[in-house]
């Protein structure tokens, strides 16, 4: 073979040596780069999976696909997106109801002087309740529906309180007219609406004449049942050691505060909060064990809605708490007032959480 045929030989077999390694090169990478693909898509659908199963756990498959799994998180992303719409309307009403349970209580002179009287029924409506009326009533329950009667005075003033023969007696109080219902939004944290249990007047009433229990003993108005309850449980504590333990979670929580009476004195009115904190909120404390009876809680909060100021209500135990909240509820049904309020146990401090009763 002549000389230049054969180095034209040797150049192209050169050429393809060097073009077979490249594509060889060129193949180890192409298997790198889909191995790599392959658990990248194996962690998206492991990822998406997760995802389905925790926020749309009714559409997952655990032979799902990962497209299958991003139409499910896309749908789902839809609905949430609606649903933060109508949250955002919703905070937006809630701010404006808030902003009205705010602003002072209306009043009207006096026709003979200068002194305030409370709008509304107040407690008047429990003045006019007659002996003969609330006895009768009384007499007329079964004796399921007077355990039910004191279990709802004591606390147990939410459904997932009561069974459902004990809702149904609950019912049955409502229409003979001795509790009354009315729905409590939280505002902080997760936004919630619930139904709140308490006596009206005609069950106040009967609580001043009968004894209701055994299990407390005597006569007891509603407010001192309470309190002897919550005594007797060891759900709450004396003034004194509530306030002390108020102020040591305060301090420990680096919040700033004042015990000076004067500053306690809240604007525009004869009453004092037990502390008032400066930072990182303003807020007016109530330390409050459940010894006040009705009138001295009418006057505290017509204290702090005539002043405009924002207050806690800080309870020793969650029971306490259900059955301050039961007073406030009626404080809102008598006045015929919206209330915002914020409301603590003494575990939970320093947060406090937040509520509007609608009226």
């Amino acid at each position: 073979m002549p000389f230049f045929e054969r180095r034209r030989d040797r150049v192209e077999r050169e050429r393809l040596e060097l073009y077979a390694r490249e594509l060889e090169r060129l193949y180890e990478s192409a298997v790198e780069e889909k191995s790599r693909l392959e658990r990248l898509l194996k962690e998206a659908r492991e990822k998406a999976l997760r995802l389905v199963e925790e926020y749309a756990p009714l559409s997952y498959k655990s032979d799902m696909g990962l497209l299958e799994a991003f139409k499910v998180i896309e749908r789902r992303l839809e609905e949430l997106e609606r649903e933060n719409a109508q949250l955002s309307a919703e905070l937006e009403r809630l701010r404006e109801e808030v902003n009205i349970a705010r602003r002072a209580p209306e009043t009207r002179e006096q026709a003979g002087g200068g002194e305030p009287v409370r709008v509304g029924l107040g407690l008047e409506s429990v003045l006019r309740v007659g002996r003969e009326q609330a006895l009768r009533r009384w007499e007329g329950l079964s004796e399921f529906e007077r355990e039910v009667f004191f279990r709802i005075l004591v606390g147990n003033c939410r459904e997932e309180f009561l069974g459902r023969r004990e809702l149904k007696a609950k019912s049955a109080l409502v229409e003979k007219g001795l509790v009354r219902v009315v729905k409590v939004r939280r505002l902080s944290g997760r936004m919630a609406v619930f139904e709140v249990f308490f006596p009206s007047p005609l069950g106040v009433k009967v609580c001043e004449l009968v004894e209701v229990s055994k299990e407390v003993g005597g006569v007891n108005p509603w407010t001192f049942l309470q309190h002897t309850f919550v005594r007797k449980k060891g759900f709450t504590m004396s003034h004194g050691e509530l306030v002390d333990a108020v102020v040591e979670k305060f301090r420990h929580s680096n919040y700033e505060f004042t015990l000076d009476e004067r500053e306690l004195l809240v604007p525009g009115t004869d009453h004092r909060a037990d502390v008032l904190v400066f930072r990182p909120v303003e807020v007016y404390v109530e330390c409050e064990t459940l010894a006040n009876s009705l009138e001295q809680t009418f006057k505290m909060l017509d204290a702090y809605l005539k002043a405009g100021r924002e207050y806690c209500i800080v309870v020793a135990s969650p029971e306490a708490e259900r059955m301050m909240m039961q007073r406030l509820c009626f404080y809102a049904w008598e006045t015929g007032r919206s209330l915002y309020f914020k409301i603590a146990t003494l575990r939970d401090l320093p947060n406090m959480s937040s509520y509007v009763i609608l009226r």
